[in-house]
């Protein structure tokens, strides 16, 4: 939604769809330098883009001078009801890097203060809050408004002598031109949940956004383990990339390596570089022959690099009673996650398949256990008459019930996730798992469906193989010359469809929301 102040109906406003998002590849979590992403509509806007202060321009704000922070977020810290429905604003104080110094220190980066500014009170009372990240932080300059800042963070909102922070746009002046005139890789970061042995592919895409083609590219990937992801690029459009396009390849997250995977994609020509940041997690085998499972069960990302993560502790073997021996989830602690998975064959052409099984779960909402088709929820149904209700919400009864989803894909991805969100703990904190069996129809009787090896998906039969994939291809885009001043602050008209200024189909944002 652009141009409006009203978040739930935006009035005013446009609807537009997001063609891709680039976050800052060396953003870093622990200090928020780098606090800063872009993305692309899909087509453009009619709203007027905003001037971008050039770094001489915010050098030359005084101390104490006025600027204007917009943003629906809390207007009562600590009350998450207080987020306003239509758009707020408040006059903040500049201040200068020497006192935001004094204030936050420099985060362990010598030069933290060059790439972030902060503003606010000495006595507190205005400031922004939590609800307002990557809102934009502006200063009337001749009658005319100009973004200075996005919002990132502080400690906690409106206290004394605590300013907000902001990331300092006019810093990242050449990280946008780049983006708006240069080579770009887009894609998702977290490529997901893999099985020990297994592979998993995702498509990305490279833009250049020159009039020039850019030829002889380094592109490489970096990562925490020896071929922990690897380049589907048949093409070779990251070597290559032709003037004006938009170019496909793909990545691979390999199963090699049992842990929590990370990498870095830099595709880089001359003194540019575009980054993206890879991130896959590799459950090991769980051997359990005492449990007779039907198939292969991965879980748990544990290892000597990983000792604790958030998804790191596995399930395990536990006897449940009458039920026999059941998987039961992983000891974890709140805000963590114990993932279970495997790998199911679909149905034959012109058949249905489903996946049924028994769970008990022993905890309070909004803790509970989830089951993930293709890594999309799915609400698995209880079976019977006798208190309908879908696996999320099983915690409230802690009784064994059986459920159902329908497999629909020739290879499905399937995954348990027990997440335990929630500060508070009751009875035994934990999902119990078992009796897994494939069903032909929906309403078929338990004694007729089967417990088949064969049902199993192996490696081998993994359908999809980028690097043959003749859908791996470039399209030409329209793309409009640099401007001519020596900043893309400059406002500039452009004939293109997708842009207008600066900034036609382009905003910039805030990564996450993180001030508190």
């Amino acid at each position: 939604m652009i141009g409006s102040n009203d978040r739930i109906n935006g009035v005013g406003g446009e609807t537009k769809q997001i063609d891709w998002l680039y976050n800052h590849a060396d953003f870093q979590s622990d200090t928020f330098l780098n606090d800063i992403s872009i993305l692309k509509l899909a087509s453009s806007s009619q709203k007027t883009p905003i001037h971008i202060l050039k770094p001489n321009e915010l050098e030359a704000i005084n101390q104490n001078e006025q600027l204007k922070v917009m943003g629906w977020g809390l207007t009562q810290a600590g009350d998450g009801t207080s987020s306003p429905v239509f758009l707020n604003e408040v006059d903040v104080s500049f201040q200068q890097d020497a006192i935001c110094m004094n204030t936050h220190g420099n985060q362990g980066q010598p030069d933290y203060w060059n790439f972030a500014l902060c503003a606010g009170e000495v006595s507190g009372g205005k400031d922004s809050c939590l609800g307002d990240s990557g809102g934009p932080l502006v200063y009337e300059q001749g009658g005319q408004w100009a973004l200075a800042g996005l919002v990132s963070w502080g400690n906690g909102c409106a206290l004394a002598e605590e300013y907000g922070v902001y990331t300092e746009v006019s810093a990242y002046k050449d990280w946008i031109h780049q983006r708006l005139y240069g080579l770009t890789v887009a894609g998702i970061n977290k490529i997901g949940f893999v099985a020990q042995g297994y592979e998993k592919q995702e498509r990305y895409r490279v833009f250049n956004r020159s009039q020039q083609a850019s030829l002889e590219n380094n592109s490489y990937i970096e990562s925490s383990t020896v071929n922990a992801f690897q380049l589907i690029d048949p093409a070779n459009v990251l070597v290559s990339t032709p003037a004006a396009s938009e170019c496909e390849f793909g990545i691979k997250a390999t199963g090699m390596n049992v842990g929590e995977q990370t990498g870095r994609l830099s595709v880089e020509q001359g003194d540019n570089r575009t980054s993206l940041l890879l991130n896959s997690k590799v459950l090991k085998y769980l051997d359990l022959p005492v449990a007779n499972l039907p198939w292969s069960f991965f879980t748990g990302t544990q290892d000597q690099t990983n000792p604790n993560t958030d998804h790191s502790e596995p399930w395990y073997g536990i006897n449940a009673g009458e039920a026999g021996i059941a998987l039961s989830s992983g000891s974890i602690d709140h805000n963590e996650r114990s993932v279970l998975l495997t790998y199911l064959k679909g149905p034959a052409q012109d058949a249905q398949k489903f996946l049924r099984f028994d769970a008990k779960v022993d905890s309070q909402l909004p803790d509970g256990l989830y089951t993930f088709l293709n890594e999309t929820i799915v609400n698995s149904a209880s079976i019977g008459e006798v208190n309908p209700h879908i696996i999320q919400q099983a915690g409230q009864f802690n009784e064994w019930f059986s459920y159902q989803f329908e497999l629909k894909q020739p290879f499905n991805h399937i995954m348990f996730m027990y997440r335990k969100d929630s500060e508070q703990s009751s009875g035994s904190d934990r999902a119990l798992l078992n009796n897994f069996r494939i069903c032909a129809e929906i309403d078929q009787a338990d004694e007729l469906c089967t417990k088949l090896e064969n049902d199993f998906a192996n490696p081998a039969d993994f359908p999809m193989n980028l690097a043959s994939d003749p859908s791996l291809s470039c399209q030409t885009i329209e793309v409009t010359e640099p401007p001519k001043v020596n900043s893309v602050s400059e406002k500039t008209t452009s004939s293109g469809a997708l842009l207008y200024l600066l900034s036609f189909a382009f905003l910039l944002l805030r990564r996450k929301i993180s001030l508190s």
